[in-house]
């Protein structure tokens, strides 16, 4: 799991077929974008069942992706993924 304002600036390693959950107080008001989306991709929070669920990252293939998460009541998050290859 990964606090958006720990994150900030810093370099979040993955591998391939991972998934990392963002904590947040109001999971539906994020959105990301990234770099590169062949190496991973941001995942929108969701309403489901009643339940709100936190947004994430998905790793699917192998290097380097700058990411910007933003809200609208807070300033952008950036942040630097690498996925290395499945193992």
């Amino acid at each position: 799991m990964l606090a958006p304002d720990e994150v900030a600036g810093s370099v979040v390693e993955m591998s391939v077929g991972d998934d990392i959950v963002i904590t947040s107080d109001d999971p539906l008001s994020w959105t990301g974008r990234s770099s590169d989306d062949t190496v991973a991709t941001f995942v929108a929070g969701t309403s489901r069942d009643g339940a709100e669920l936190n947004p994430g990252l998905s790793a699917l293939g192998a290097g380097r992706a700058e990411f910007t998460l933003t809200r609208p009541d807070r300033d952008p998050v950036t942040f630097t993924v690498v996925v290395a290859p499945a193992q």
